[in-house]
């Protein structure tokens, strides 16, 4: 939407300047770029008349820091392209457009002293806070068994894992509210009222039913149920004593009350006052346990400040906190920022916390801009708090709708409305979406296909497959439909509400031959290989291990079947109960097991020989030299990348623990297995660990969860894994809620069998159902998320139980609230909507499995059946690696995507490193120096950007963390190339385009690129280059001309494909006085330009990825191949 001017209700929400404002901005109605212009409206002058302020006193708050750096860039390109003040553009980099993170970070560095923190603080990561935390916690529960008293009885009672959740849970979600663990109040009952309106609730209950009679057997059993109430009440002498409480509790919780019974007035009130009585009585028992809770919350609270303080560190929350209480304890400190920030704006409001607001509260002053969807609120589980939104928004004078979406077809527009806006989901709340589309914009679809459909599994047909095997089916099948019809694989994701059963669909995609990357979820933790690794460190520190040695013999790294597994298992029973398996390896590998084949005892063989070559390793070899180390002894490397990209994907994440493990020794020396320690804490920790990507973007159809995808828009989305139950986990045992403006505790007894199961104090079943409640509304919030990332399709899929006696789903599935909207259909049905579009509910048999389709892995091997024992049972000659090399590039041809110059010169350069960098995505290892070259070089790019006028040298210093002798060569490169012959040249043409983006076909892939400048002067193409170094000795040559001839004949087929009939490429080495090296090209040499650089996609096809016959350094230095699957090596190695 960026080339259409702003539509009537996103220039009103632009140029809403004055006052507070709520922007309601509906999935797809470029809220980004209605920030962006905000922005750049009020620092923009209008009319001859100053701006409303300047960049620097408009405050920006993101949810992300990806979503940050977005939006500064969006600013500072409106800036230019709409304003035309580049100079302004240039000090967007100055900015306070951040995270609330980072805002806060900021200021507590500037005002260290004052807020009472560390002046060098450090911000801790999430892994390193849940070790503090997890440290503190085994604190506090030793000194609860050392010192008894009531914390060692609620330890007694509760159990210690309990404890720990409860404690770690209720404290962080206090602190997130932006209150304090000191203010946790437990809910409380007046007792004796509950028990006087309990006694004569029940007297005239009796009555009531002497005076009908006890002829009745329900009655009579009703007034034995009294008499014991009465009798229960009468023994329990005031004042009543916890002990007394809980025996009290005991009784009444024992008698039941019919309440259909007559006379029927007089039941209900004895049944309700019996509920009131026990829930008081109850608060009375638990009372010594809740007051325990809360003083194990404040002091884990004070252990992990102790902790953190001692190692000058703060977690995100003490950052903000901190922040928060600098302004309130501070009004002069306020008052400067309050005053300092005209304009406040915040996206993402939806999921903003009560302590994010604490930190805001203080600084606005009628000026404050929100920007949010309460419909998009998905974070409750980050302990974000949609109620700050929908309050806001009824305490505005101004709440301006952003309703026209920019995203998706208008018949899942049409779907989506209808629905949403259903009694199923958000009713009349719901703001519907107006299609608006850019020119009315549509993408091709196949014929006869419809956009929107609701597949649903029959679970009571189901067979040999699941009903969850079913669904991917079905996914799977319509996938396949969708590339043989011509739909881009990459345009189509799954989104899982969880990615438990991510698997299973990657699985039946796969099987139907279509590429699959999981984008989320793929978590890596849950990587094969992880999993591989870390049982050989534990079999190598602990050999009796024999659940890790299994994994290691059984799994890809040995490859043991199981037969043989089996009889080395009947081996160690047969030398004793106990024998660890690890005993009767060496004799199955000598013939001693029965039903081991040769084959299998010398692959068996080999390994021993390779476990035990590692455990010598174990006292003289850093972890990480370990692992390295065991991936080349037992060749997983070849074993994984001959399996293609998924192989490739699975050696990232070998590459990624490698390197963990060489982050962690850097800072914490030791052993294999503290290692693996750290790997559980970091596990525990960070459930979210993220796999390693692959450095290409592959044309497959992405699975990934609801939470990932926010904030992105697809082709096709199939919302898939219906079936499966919401995450309605059981409550726990203490519940912590705000009510009133403070922190609230409920408590009810655990399921001990004492007798008091379940049963809950004052106040707790409130907090549980209203805890509920809001997780039933974030799942109905985070299927409209789902359905509205669709652009052109959208694919709605589930299915219901087996052992149903319908076809209606379960209630607490998420298929249900769509089962109610399509009118709970029980066949194959359809949903006419309000606009005459008929989406299909189809109603399909669970069946039996089909045959797969054949999986794209090297012929005549399966995904990871390279053969082990000869990799075991080998010397590391070049003639193997030479094997190996070819093996990697065994099977069907695989190519890139996409090319650019410098990976058409890396193919020039060696083949092989460039399938294995380009291909199968593993990245160069990167020289440090590099980097920062590259670094300064994008300050050049940067300045230069920005065209005439004095370039933002103290903003590149910044964003590109140059030191002052970088920002000097910065400064001499932009004035040499500024004063320069080429700049001259450049100003006079007719038009010109910066950091200009091309991309053309050459045959099955696309030359892709990027032009630092592009100056047209009628069919005259000027391509302009920057190049940094400083090389002294550098002279102009016909070498020069040829090192960059390919890179100017990428440019020039470009241009020409542009409309050019000349084009001249001037490359320009800024730091050595702006001398340039120039080609020039005309329009009658483009065939056989094409021809030339296409021959190189040509050799790919045919499968050419020759390594090279020796080393070169410049070359081979940063490849990840190099002596490992390539048979070249360094020198002497």
């Amino acid at each position: 939407m960026s080339s259409l001017e702003p539509t009537a209700e996103q220039l009103a929400a632009i140029r809403a300047l004055d006052g507070d404002v709520v922007i309601a901005a509906g999935a797809g109605s470029g809220k980004t770029t209605v920030l962006a212009r905000r922005f750049a409206y009020a620092v923009s002058p209008d009319d001859g008349t100053s701006a409303r302020a300047s960049v620097d006193e408009v405050l920006a708050i993101t949810f992300t820091r990806k979503a940050a750096a977005e939006l500064a860039e969006r600013v500072r390109r409106v800036v230019v392209s709409e304003a035309a003040r580049p100079a302004l553009a240039r000090r967007v980099d100055e900015a306070w457009i951040s995270t609330i993170d980072s805002f806060c970070n900021r200021i507590l560095r500037r005002h260290a002293l004052e807020a009472g923190v560390d002046p060098y603080f450090r911000t801790i990561s999430e892994v390193e806070a849940g070790i503090l935390r997890d440290q503190a916690l085994s604190d506090v529960l030793r000194c609860c068994r050392q010192h008894g008293g009531g914390a060692f009885a609620l330890l007694e009672m509760y159990g210690a894992d309990t404890l720990r959740r409860c404690v770690s849970d209720t404290h962080e979600r206090v602190r997130r509210m932006g209150l304090s663990v000191q203010e946790i109040e437990p809910l409380a009952a007046d007792l004796e009222p509950a028990l006087s309106g309990l006694r004569t609730a029940a007297g005239m209950f009796r009555d009531g039913i002497e005076a009908c009679g006890l002829d009745v057997p329900t009655r009579c059993a009703n007034h034995e149920a009294c008499g014991a109430v009465l009798e229960s009440l009468a023994s329990a002498s005031a004042p009543i004593s916890p002990d007394d409480g809980r025996e009290l509790l005991i009784s009444l919780t024992s008698v039941k009350f019919n309440a259909g019974a007559k006379p029927a007035e007089l039941a209900r009130a004895a049944k309700d006052a019996l509920q009131v009585a026990v829930e008081a009585v109850a608060g009375l028992a638990l009372a010594p346990h809740a007051a325990a809770f809360v003083a194990l919350v404040r002091e884990f609270d004070g252990r992990y400040t102790i902790a953190k303080q001692a190692r000058g560190v703060m977690d995100f929350a003490d950052v903000a906190d901190a922040t928060a209480r600098l302004f309130q304890d501070s009004p002069p400190t306020a008052r400067r920022y309050r005053d300092a920030f005209k304009l406040l704006m915040i996206d993402e409001f939806q999921d903003t916390n009560g302590l994010q607001m604490n930190v805001v509260e203080p600084i606005r002053d009628g000026n404050l801009c929100v920007v949010g969807d309460d419909k998009q609120a998905i974070y409750a589980w980050r302990y974000a708090d949609v109620g700050l939104f929908e309050r806001l928004a009824s305490e505005v004078d101004r709440r301006l709708p952003l309703a026209r979406n920019f995203r998706s077809h208008p018949e899942v527009l049409d779907f989506v409305n209808e629905v949403f806006s259903g009694d199923a989901f958000f009713g009349e709340s719901l703001m519907r979406l107006e299609p608006f589309r850019e020119g009315g914009v549509t993408e091709a679809w196949p014929d006869g296909l419809p956009r929107i459909e609701a597949v649903v599994v029959d679970g009571r047909t189901a067979g040999a497959l699941r009903p969850r095997e079913a669904e991917a089916r079905e996914v799977a099948l319509r996938v396949r439909e969708l590339v043989d019809r011509g739909v881009d694989p990459a345009g189509i994701v799954v989104l899982l509400r969880a990615m438990t059963n991510a698997p299973v669909y990657a699985e039946a995609i796969r099987d139907r031959g279509v590429d699959v990357y999981l984008a989320s979820g793929e978590l890596f933790f849950g990587s094969a290989v992880v999993t591989d690794l870390r049982a050989l460190l534990k079999v190598l520190v602990l050999p009796e291990d024999d659940e890790a040695l299994v994994r290691v013999l059984g799994g890809p790294l040995v490859g043991l079947d199981d037969d043989t597994l089996m009889a080395i298992r009947r081996l160690a029973n047969d030398t004793g109960r106990r024998t660890p398996l690890w005993k009767a390896v060496v004799p199955a590998s000598r013939g001693k097991a029965e039903g081991v084949t040769r084959e299998q005892a010398q692959r068996l063989s080999a390994a021993i020989e390779v476990l035990v070559g590692l455990r010598g390793s174990l006292t003289r070899c850093s972890v990480a030299d370990l692992l390295r180390e065991a991936a080349a002894q037992f060749d997983y490397d070849l074993t994984l990348l001959a399996s293609g990209r998924e192989g490739a994907r699975e050696w990232r994440n070998v590459l990624k623990l490698v390197r963990m493990a060489a982050e962690w020794e850097a800072l914490t020396p030791g052993d294999p297995g503290a290692f693996l320690a750290y790997l559980d804490e970091h596990e525990r920790h960070v459930s979210r660990e993220a796999a390693a990507p692959l450095a290409t973007e592959e044309a497959a159809v992405r699975i990934m969860s609801v939470h990932s995808a926010k904030g992105l828009e697809f082709p096709v989305v199939f919302f898939a894994d219906l079936g499966k139950g919401a995450n309605d986990r059981e409550a726990p045992h203490f519940l912590v809620d705000r009510l009133d403006g403070r922190p609230m505790l409920g408590i009810r007894f655990p399921s001990d069998g004492s007798g008091l199961d379940r049963v809950a104090g004052p106040g707790y079943e409130r907090l549980r159902e209203a805890s509920q409640e809001r997780s039933r509304e974030e799942e109905l919030r985070i299927a409209y998320v789902a359905c509205t990332r669709a652009r052109e399709a959208l694919f709605l899929v589930g299915s219901t139980p087996a052992n149903a006696k319908t076809s209606a789903p379960r209630a607490d599935t998420h298929l249900h609230p769509f089962f109610r909207a399509f009118g709970a259909p029980e066949a194959t049905a359809e949903l006419v909507l309000g606009s005459g579009l008929r989406v299909p509910w189809t109603l399909v048999d669970a069946g039996s499995p089909d045959a797969p389709a054949a999986r794209r892995s090297p012929e005549g091997t399966s995904s990871l059946a390279v053969p082990v024992s000869d990799a075991l049972d080998r010397a590391e000659d070049a003639a193997e690696r030479s094997m190996k090399a070819v093996a990697v590039c065994a099977g069907p041809v695989l190519l890139p995507e996409t090319v650019s110059y410098s990976s058409l010169k890396s193919y020039d350069a060696c083949p092989y490193r460039f399938y294995i960098q380009n291909v199968l995505g593993l990245a160069a290892l990167r020289d440090p120096a590099q980097a920062r070259a590259t670094e300064l070089g994008k300050a050049v790019h940067s300045v230069l950007e920005a065209g005439a006028g004095d370039g933002p040298v103290e903003a590149a210093m910044t964003r590109f963390g140059l030191s002052e002798g970088e920002a000097d060569r910065l400064r001499t490169a932009v004035a040499a190339y500024r004063t320069s012959e080429v700049a001259s040249e450049v100003a006079t043409a007719e038009r010109v385009s910066r950091e200009h983006p091309f991309g053309l076909p050459l045959g099955p892939v696309r030359l892709v690129g990027s032009m630092d400048l592009l100056a047209w002067t009628g069919s005259d193409a000027l391509v302009v280059d920057y190049k940094t170094g400083r090389d002294p000795g550098w002279s102009l040559s016909e070498h020069q001309r040829e090192a960059y001839g390919l890179q100017a004949r990428c440019y020039a087929l470009a241009a020409f494909a542009a409309g050019a009939q000349r084009v001249r490429a001037r490359f320009v080495f800024v730091e050595l006085e702006a001398r340039t090296v120039d080609l020039e090209f005309r329009a009658e040499e483009a065939d056989a330009i094409r021809a030339e650089i296409g021959g190189r996609v040509v050799a790919m096809e045919r499968g050419e990825y020759a390594p090279l016959e020796t080393y070169r350094a410049d070359v081979c230095g940063e490849c990840v191949a190099l002596g490992g699957l390539c048979p070249v090596d360094r020198p002497g190695c």
